[in-house]
Order: C-alpha cells, then sequence, then structure tokens
C-alpha cells in the first residue's frame, strides 16, 4: 500500500522534468534556427521554427523564420507569401514583417503589393527601421 504513492509521486515528478526538458528543447529549436538562419542554411532553419512553432513556442518569431527561410532557400513563392502573411496575422510588432513582405514583392516583381506593404510598414514603424528601410530603397533602386 505504500509503495502505491511512492510509484506515484515518481512518475510524476518525472513527467513534469520531461515537460520542462521539451520546453528548453523548444525553445533551443527556435534559437538554432535563427542560428542556422544567419549561416546560410535555410532548409535547417526551416525545420527547426517548424519544430518551435508546432510546438507554441514564440509562433510569430517561429512564423517569420520559416517565411524567410523558404524566400532565401527558394521555396514556393505561393508558400513564401502565405507564411509571410500568417506571420503578419500572429505579431505583435508589425513593421519588422512589413519590411520583409516589402522586400519579398519587390524581388519578385510585384510593385503594386510591394507599394501597399511599404505604407503600411511606413505607418507601422516607429523605431528601428533603418536597416530594412535601407533594403527596401536599395531594392527599389536595383528594380
Amino acid at each position: 500500500m505504500r509503495v502505491i504513492p511512492v510509484l506515484i509521486i515518481c512518475l510524476c515528478s518525472g513527467l513534469f522534468s520531461l515537460a520542462s526538458g521539451v520546453a528548453m528543447g523548444d525553445a533551443d529549436s527556435l534559437r538554432h534556427s535563427r542560428s542556422a538562419f544567419a549561416d546560410g542554411r535555410y532548409l535547417e532553419a526551416f525545420s527547426l521554427a517548424k519544430e518551435a512553432y508546432d510546438a507554441g513556442t514564440n509562433p510569430p518569431a517561429a512564423t517569420l523564420v520559416m517565411a524567410r527561410a523558404s524566400e532565401l532557400g527558394q521555396m514556393s513563392r505561393r508558400r513564401t507569401e502565405q507564411l509571410y502573411l500568417t506571420a503578419l496575422e500572429l505579431a505583435n510588432h508589425k513593421a519588422p514583417v512589413l519590411g520583409h513582405l516589402t522586400l519579398f514583392f519587390l524581388h519578385h516583381g510585384q510593385p503594386d503589393k510591394a507599394a501597399r506593404t511599404e505604407a503600411a510598414f511606413r505607418a507601422a514603424c516607429r523605431f528601428n527601421c533603418v536597416e530594412l528601410e535601407q533594403q527596401i530603397s536599395a531594392a527599389r533602386q536595383n528594380r
């Protein structure tokens, strides 16, 4: 009779420690996906960000990493655009997503969509948008 409560306590503590390890792994997946993205390993970055997204670890950030990795890894345009739009829906701070979406439209020859998203980007951008603004200006000049 006394063995059963001990087994239950051990089982519960084991499950809790396992759950916290899984959550840490998911946060690591997002961190590793960003690292892989920075190193130009876009397929790996996409895969790790997808793991983090599926686990519910910061869905806005994970979706943006998936969208950018999809674009730079030259995956389907339609799928990439859908990922950017999903990232836009989930984002708390919309300016970075709008900036990258503008660049996506400029790179793929969609100036009307680029103009609309750029206007929304400029309206949403309040701080730390200089780098994206410079990239958008450079992309416009290259067209």
